[in-house]
């Protein structure tokens, strides 16, 4: 079994939102993607680049790997492990963890925003040297 480590965050402006995300296995760098989002609040632009890393996972990862994700957003990571009924908008993005937590070993934990510096970086200046240095736009 391989273990990825997977960082996801989001930057949101009134004018624009990004977002990136990138996965780890061990020091490597496996995949790393910055994007342009429609969002129209931080939360949802958080949730937007995550709903990108579970699409990237359940389509490029073999199955039967171990999952972590972090982030750095308490309000869409609490969705998901609570599953506060009252939001809808995170509910398409529970049933996509959910349904991937049965092909994985996935876990999915808060980080404060110090640990999660890589995906920070991604979403605010753009995309990681294959050093692990990231390049700006």
């Amino acid at each position: 079994m391989i273990k990825y480590d997977c960082y996801f965050d989001a930057s949101f402006t009134p004018r624009m939102s990004r977002g990136g995300f990138c996965i780890l296995n061990g020091n490597n760098l496996e995949k790393q993607s910055v994007r342009t989002l429609g969002a129209k609040t931080s939360d949802m632009a958080e949730a937007e680049i995550l709903h990108k890393l579970l699409d990237y996972i359940g389509q490029k990862i073999e199955h039967g790997n171990q999952i972590c994700i972090y982030g750095d957003s308490q309000n869409v990571i609490l969705s998901i492990l609570r599953g506060n009924k009252g939001c809808k908008r995170y509910k398409s993005l529970r049933r996509k963890f959910n349904r991937l937590g049965e092909r994985y070993d996935l876990s999915i934990e808060f980080v404060p925003r110090e640990r999660n510096t890589r995906a920070d970086a991604l979403a605010r200046y753009g995309f990681m040297g294959t050093d692990g240095r990231i390049k700006g736009d």
